[in-house]
This record gives structure tokens, sequence and C-alpha cells, in this order.
């Protein structure tokens, strides 16, 4: 399971290099955690690093394929178990039992 948001996906899918490659075949796969809005925000980047010239358009086409190709994303409410309309404190005790859970000196 990988938890990212924006600022981790746009880099990794505009990356068209050794790097990029790496960080896409990792993904695959894997249940990607992320914000209802990930691919929204995500290609917004991408749009605007390629109206200012960071992206060629071939770069930018490329990593909105690799956007779509990402697997579905999870919510982290629905992750952690929780409502959306849930407490800060459910939220925190939610996260605490599922990193118990996954903690690699806990979960034996």
């Amino acid at each position: 399971m990988l938890v990212a948001d924006a600022s981790v996906i746009a880099p990794m899918l505009a990356d068209g290099g050794r790097d990029g490659d790496l960080c896409r075949a990792a993904t695959r796969g894997q249940t990607l955690v992320a914000p209802d809005l990930l691919r929204v925000e995500v290609l917004s980047v991408i749009r605007r690093h390629a109206a200012s010239g960071a992206l060629t358009k071939r770069q930018a086409d490329n990593a909105i394929d690799d956007l779509l190709a990402l697997p579905k994303f999870q919510d982290y409410y629905e992750t952690l178990g929780v409502a959306k309309t849930a407490s800060a404190e459910d939220i925190k005790l939610a996260f605490r039992k599922l990193a118990r859970l996954y903690h690699p000196d806990v979960a034996k």
C-alpha cells in the first residue's frame, strides 16, 4: 500500500528518465491511497508545467497517459475505516490502530 498525494505523483509521472521509470514500476500492482481529487490535482500540475515550457507536449502527453494507467485510488477515509465526517480524534485512533497493525516491530 502506498500513500501519496499530488506532490509525489506529479513529479513521478513527469520524470521521463530512469527515476520516473523506477517510480512508475514500483506503483504497478500497488494499492494507492490518495485524496479523492488526486487525478485532478496532478492533471493541473502537468498542464501548468506544459504551459510554462517545463514539459514538452510529448512529456505532458506521456505523463497524462501514465496518470490514467494508475490503479484506482483508495480514499484515506476508506482505508482508515472512518466516515468522512469523523472527528480528528476518531481519525487519529484509526490511524494509530493501522500503524500498529503494519509496523514491522509490532506486527509479528
